[in-house]
């Protein structure tokens, strides 16, 4: 199992990145808020299927994340 961190702190410093790119700064907070439903969607579920949740809808959009 990896440990990881709350996805916030990680936002608003993408966010303040692209403080100068406004043109991708829209599409990059749409593809973090799909994240964030993913996350919702999976509040109660077991770390098992929460973990194919993610693989199955969050990594494709991570991959769409510009970096």
């Amino acid at each position: 199992m990896i440990e990881v961190a709350c996805g916030s702190p990680a936002r608003r410093y993408y966010f303040k990145a692209l403080e100068s790119e406004q043109a991708r700064r829209g599409p990059a907070r749409l593809l973090i808020a799909q994240l964030y439903r993913v996350e919702e969607q999976a509040r109660w579920w077991s770390a098992e299927e929460r973990l194919a949740l993610r693989q199955r809808e969050s990594r494709p959009v991570l991959d769409k994340l510009p970096g």
